[in-house]
């Protein structure tokens, strides 16, 4: 047995997740592996990283039509896709 196998030194569990949007913010439709601790927050800095956005928009997340308010890990029995929902102040004020 390779000892380096089992090291305590585990990934942390990872859930496939597919973006979807009725928002201009559109990601490719694909399968991305997230980690099943993130939230509503790491989730939003994908999204923001990802599309290179030039101001950061906060954004809610859909997952069978019921808002994500906790961990992935929270609310997931597998494969999970998620409707995005644009949450960013459209006020003017900078």
């Amino acid at each position: 047995m390779n000892m380096a196998a089992s090291s305590s030194t585990t990934m942390p569990p990872s859930i496939p997740v597919i973006f979807s949007t009725k928002t201009p913010y559109q990601l490719p439709p694909q399968k991305f592996m997230i980690p099943a601790s993130w939230r509503r927050f790491q989730l939003s800095q994908l999204i923001n990283t990802a599309l290179a956005l030039p101001r950061v928009v906060p954004f809610d997340f859909l997952i069978r039509g019921v808002l994500l308010g906790g961990s992935l890990s929270e609310v997931s029995n597998g494969e999970v896709s998620l409707s995005l929902d644009s949450s960013h102040d459209t006020g003017t004020c900078e």
